[in-house]
């Protein structure tokens, strides 16, 4: 059984038999928001193709395709076009996460070997007095039903307001593209493009004709009237009235001897296609669903949540209203939904690119210094001291024989015994295993300088399971002591592996400013009074150097105050940033500006610990191209559920200017707290072998 959530965009194949959950995903990778405001409701189609025993899911980033064991199949993807801002477009106005791509339509061959898709594209823009006006064009393309390989892809739309809607006639070998009143087929044209994918050719555009009846003739229809036309075209009878018949909502028979209609109104109609006479009328509550099933019979559902099933002469053989059938949970719905979904594992990373904290994130990306924990695998005693209690260890490790067991609210602590590196970013790295459902485990640091410094954040798992923990961390300039800690709360957690090591950067980090890292940080208790928390002198002095600035990734309107302050961005401090920028909800940008082009291998971003939950999921990231003077895109950042990102450019850009563009978010979550950029000193003649080297002593050191 397949089925979907109303609202929301979870697909589920579930156990005929029982009802069990055989899968959950996410049919898209992002829902729709209302005006960034929040999401709303997510309609994603989902067509079957029952000749290769294959499920099509029209996401927002492509098209899916999955077995009905639910599993994975291909996926066409689309994201990168997505977010890729257009060439041909309007480059200087603005900068704002893309939405240069729409997944419109997808219809499978009546064979089931081929699928027509389309897509409608931003390809350009111009700009006058009264704006930047958007082109769009239809990109239709027929892809490999079995591999999803790309065949066909036609761009001869010139450009135009309309979208086109896909159909794959019966007995047609190819589909065809519907645009308002004419039709036209779409067809490979034996030249292909640079990529080798056929670029194809549109037939003559045509009138769109009604589908034959298996009774013959054809019923051509109206949101007033039906008509029965016979071969050759000749009126046999026509309905017609005053009522607003929703065409969408037609359905037929099995042997095209009837017709059911539904109303605005919900008034469904039963036409006999033979002899034209209406065989009954039943009334529902407003406009109804309908689906024809065996015997004449039919189930009709509307958006109230009645569902009935009339028979062939009309009459009610049952009668349901879903929400008498609701069993209402014990607790808030909003925590009885949260339980729900945790209970069934989520599959979502098996379709789409889901990015959570792994071990081997940063291979081939960062260099590690030494190990700076003593006794992080817990396998003797000694180092760790408990806050209440005696420290106890487990048997059932990650790794080696033992881990430590941590007590409801204990909190076990370590020193750290080697020379802290100043300024310098340290990832603190473990295993952990929640032992029973609500327990959560807090990890962090406590840095004494001058004034002491907590970097802490809650981590969450399923009960039972080891999972990867990771926790990003900068000492300060004046810091002389580190102390690592684990506390559990909520019920007992296992910990093991844990590792403290500080990242090796391959420069000083470009955004450094030691005056802007001596200042502490400041927040007024009402939002609303606006001060400067930097020095004035200071902040003109930042116009001409290496600068973070923020801005609104949509015009504003009106008078645009910042609640947060933008150069805590580069202040070399942690989790000083808040989530609401401006009062407004419009999707905040951050920009890098170099005073001078320099080349960027790495860029760092840090997301707050303190709001484990709020994560960016979607960044793109532009950079200026010194040779065109014009904005790339140059990476995106998808699913990601980390908070500590390096985006890695392996061919290193040569630039004077970054944009950093989340995406596909609520506004007013905002999650950014720190921003570093990193490059070879010597350009990208030091990054020639792009390979390690063995280095047992972890010296020389750049920690920026």
């Amino acid at each position: 059984v397949l089925a979907a959530t109303g609202h929301g965009y979870f697909v589920f194949v579930l156990n005929g038999d029982d009802g069990s959950v055989i899968k959950k995903l996410s049919a898209t990778e992002w829902p729709d928001f209302h005006v960034d405001e929040r999401e709303t409701q997510t309609r994603v189609r989902v067509t079957l193709n029952p000749a290769l025993r294959q499920i099509l899911i029209l996401g927002r980033t492509g098209l899916m395709a999955i077995d009905y064991d639910g599993e994975k199949m291909w996926f066409h993807d689309r994201t990168r076009e997505i977010s890729e801002y257009p060439q041909q477009a309007e480059q200087v106005a603005f900068a704002t996460f893309g939405d240069f791509l729409k997944v419109e339509s997808a219809v499978p061959s009546p064979d089931g070997t081929r699928v027509a898709y389309n897509e409608n594209r931003y390809f350009a823009s111009w700009q006058d007095q009264f704006g930047i006006h958007p082109l769009w064009r239809n990109e239709p393309q027929i892809l490999d039903a079995r591999t999803g390989q790309m065949l066909l892809r036609n761009v001869s739309d010139p450009g135009s307001n309309d979208t086109w809607w896909l159909s794959w006639p019966e007995g047609s070998p190819d589909p065809h593209i519907n645009a308002k009143n004419l039709s036209a087929p779409l067809q490979f044209s034996g030249v292909k493009d640079a990529d080798g994918i056929d670029q194809g050719k549109l037939g003559t555009f045509i009138p769109p004709k009604a589908p034959s009846l298996k009774i013959g003739g054809k019923a051509v229809r109206t949101h007033a009237s039906v008509q029965r036309l016979d071969e050759t075209g000749q009126l046999l009878w026509e309905i017609r009235d005053k009522l607003f018949w929703v065409q969408e909502t037609d359905r037929f028979n099995e042997s095209d001897t009837r017709l059911y209609r539904s109303s605005r109104d919900g008034l469904v109609r039963c036409i006999g296609l033979t002899d034209g006479k209406v065989a009954w009328e039943y009334r529902m509550p407003v406009a109804a669903r309908i689906l024809p099933v065996a015997d004449d019979g039919v189930i009709l559902s509307s958006r109230n949540g009645i569902v009935a099933k009339l028979n062939a002469a009309g009459n009610v053989v049952w009668q349901k209203r879903l929400r008498d059938l609701h069993e209402m949970p014990a607790m808030k719905y909003s925590e009885y939904l949260a339980k729900m979904l945790d209970r069934d594992r989520d599959a979502t990373p098996e379709f789409f690119p889901i990015f959570v904290d792994t071990p081997d994130d940063f291979t081939d990306v960062l260099r590690m210094g030494m190990e700076q924990l003593d006794n992080g695998d817990f396998e003797k005693d000694g180092s760790w001291t408990a806050s209440s209690g005696e420290l106890r260890f487990d048997s059932q490790a990650r790794s080696g024989k033992r881990s430590l067991r941590l007590a409801l609210g204990q909190l076990a602590v370590t020193p750290v015994e080697r020379r802290i590196v100043p300024s310098a970013t340290y990832l603190l790295e473990f295993y952990y295993r929640i032992e029973s459902e609500g327990a959560k485990l807090v990890a962090g640091a406590r840095l004494d300088g001058e004034k002491p410094v907590f970097t802490l954040s809650t981590f969450k798992g399923r009960a039972g399971e080891w999972t990867f923990g990771r926790l990003a961390m900068k000492s300060m300039a004046d810091t002389a002591s580190i102390a690592i800690g684990f506390e559990a709360t909520g019920g007992e957690v296992l910990v093991d592996a844990a590792s403290l090591r500080p990242i090796r950067f391959p420069s000083a980090n470009l955004l450094s400013n030691l005056e802007l890292h001596r200042i502490e940080p400041t927040h007024p208790e009402d939002f609303r009074i606006t001060y400067s928390r930097i020095p004035g002198g200071l902040k003109n002095k930042l116009l001409h150097q290496n600068n973070v600035t923020s801005f609104l990734q949509a015009t504003p309107l009106g008078a645009l105050i910042f609640t947060e302050e933008q150069a805590y961005l580069q202040n070399g401090r942690l989790d000083d940033v808040g989530t609401m920028w401006c009062y407004r909800p419009d999707p905040i940008g951050f920009g890098v500006v170099l005073k001078q082009p320099a080349y960027v291998s790495h860029l760092v971003i840090y997301l707050n610990n303190a709001l484990p939950d709020t994560v960016y999921p979607f960044l793109s990231i532009q950079a200026n191209d010194m040779t065109t003077k014009l904005p790339e895109t140059v990476a995106v950042v998808r699913g990601n559920r980390r908070r500590f990102i390096v985006v890695h450019f392996p061919e290193t850009l040569y630039t004077d200017n970054l944009k950093i563009l989340p995406g596909k978010t609520r506004t007013q979550r905002d999650s950014i707290t720190e921003i570093e950029v990193y490059g070879p000193v010597g350009g990208p003649d030091m990054l020639t072998n792009k390979r390690f080297t063995a280095d047992p002593l972890a010296m020389p050191m750049l920690m920026g």
